[in-house]
């Protein structure tokens, strides 16, 4: 079920860092606003701040994010072995060739591969047991070219591991995703206050100020692109501009 439509138009996440972009030009121009309207001072951006902070502790709950990164490190690290686990099934497989009741290409190891490729952990898991029935069905072949036990053993705990850290991961996330419609209130007002920041700022200055140059500063539009590339490039848990 959908949650509560919210006036931002951008992912929860990303109106705080919008948010923070606007208030940042903001403080640089303080002297601007007031001169326009005596509604903008110092506490008028104490007062934004502080609605950023709070949409911030909903959007990062410190608990959740600090599970979910937990999580995550763990299903990044599974991943990586089991990348190093099916390069070395796969090189047997080869070597066995013939002797297999499957042929090489059908074995599932290049799927999983392209799967690993994706990280698409529902769709590794569902590939990974391919191979490991596989595996069972052609142990002898494969044992007689030089797969390991321990290397089947380990590889055989990974459905589960996997299984169970994707579901704590979409449980993490389904909470999150929960706490932020339970305070769409937060949201709303937050965006009010960049609404009027965003407005303002364009009018100054494009008209008072003669620094059209500066008026992409309050576009929203831009800013959300600017938030998405940060993201891209820098791929954290943590809001744009902090550590």
């Amino acid at each position: 079920m959908a949650g509560p439509k919210k006036k931002f138009q951008g992912r929860h996440e990303e109106q705080p860092a919008v948010a923070q972009f606007l208030l940042s030009s903001f403080n640089r121009d303080l002297a601007l606003f007031t001169d326009y309207s005596g509604d903008f001072n110092a506490a008028y951006a104490t007062n934004f701040a502080a609605q950023i902070a709070s949409v911030n502790t909903v959007v990062y709950p410190l608990q959740l994010t600090k599970e979910g990164k937990l999580v995550t490190a763990r299903i990044a690290t599974n991943l990586d072995r089991l990348k190093t686990l099916n390069k070395l099934v796969e090189s047997y497989v080869d070597r066995a060739g013939a002797a297999l009741t499957v042929a090489p290409d059908d074995f599932g190891c290049r799927d999983l591969r392209k799967k690993l490729s994706k990280k698409d952990v529902e769709a590794v898991i569902t590939s990974l047991r391919t191979v490991l029935q596989n595996m069972d069905a052609n142990l002898t072949a494969l044992t007689a070219k030089g797969l390991k036990a321990a290397t089947k053993t380990e590889m055989a705990a990974l459905p589960a591991a996997l299984t169970t850290d994707n579901t704590l991961q979409n449980d993490n996330i389904q909470a999150r995703n929960q706490l932020m419609n339970d305070n769409i209130d937060l949201f709303d007002a937050l965006f009010e206050a960049m609404q009027d920041v965003s407005k303002t700022g364009k009018v100054i200055h494009s008209t008072l100020s003669g620094t059209p140059e500066r008026v992409p500063d309050y576009t929203m539009a831009v800013l959300l692109r600017r938030v998405r590339a940060e993201r891209k490039k820098g791929g954290g848990d943590t809001p744009v501009g902090e550590g």
